[in-house]
Order: C-alpha cells, then sequence, then structure tokens
C-alpha cells in the first residue's frame, strides 16, 4: 500500500515499485530524513522510498524482500550480513 498525496511522487514510485520482481531483495543504506535509501542486491541500483512503505523500526543494514507488492524485514539475511561484515571486519580494529 503506497501513502503518498501528492499524486506525480506517487506515480513515479509506482512505476519504480512495479519494476521490482518478486523476492527482491534490498540492503537499507541510509535513513535520510522521511525516506531510506536502498540498495537492490541484484544490480546494485539506489533507490528512494519513503519511510511510510516500509516496516517500522528498521535500520541501516537491514536486509528487505520484495514480496507480495511490499517490502519485509529478512531478518535471517539481515543476521547473516551482518555477522559476515563482522568477520570481514573483525581484524581491521587492532
Amino acid at each position: 500500500m503506497i501513502f503518498i498525496e501528492n499524486q506525480e511522487i506517487k506515480k513515479k514510485l509506482l512505476d519504480i515499485l512495479d519494476s521490482f520482481k518478486q523476492d527482491d531483495r534490498f540492503c537499507v543504506d541510509r535513513i535520510e530524513n522521511e525516506y531510506a535509501v536502498l540498495e537492490k542486491q541484484n544490480d546494485e541500483k539506489i533507490y528512494n522510498v519513503p519511510l511510510c512503505n516500509l516496516p517500522k523500526d528498521i535500520k541501516e543494514k537491514d536486509v528487505l524482500i520484495y514480496k507480495d507488492n511490499e517490502f519485509k524485514l529478512d531478518e535471517k539475511l539481515t543476521d547473516k550480513r551482518k555477522k559476515e561484515i563482522e568477520e570481514l571486519t573483525k581484524d581491521l580494529w587492532l
């Protein structure tokens, strides 16, 4: 469900969402004001999505899956990704 009053912005967002495929995955790169900057995992394209259209309490580096025309937090992939990053960076701060 899209919660945007400005019809022009809403149409642009709907066009972007229509381009996503079932089970596409995104990483929350950062949160800026009322938007989350999402990086699509397969092609590394960047999308600005209003926070009102995402799961509540998302954080930077969370992994989202696009399923049934909405974004859902993928807790397993988020945890796996965080562990991989920790493992890669553990020796950097000696």
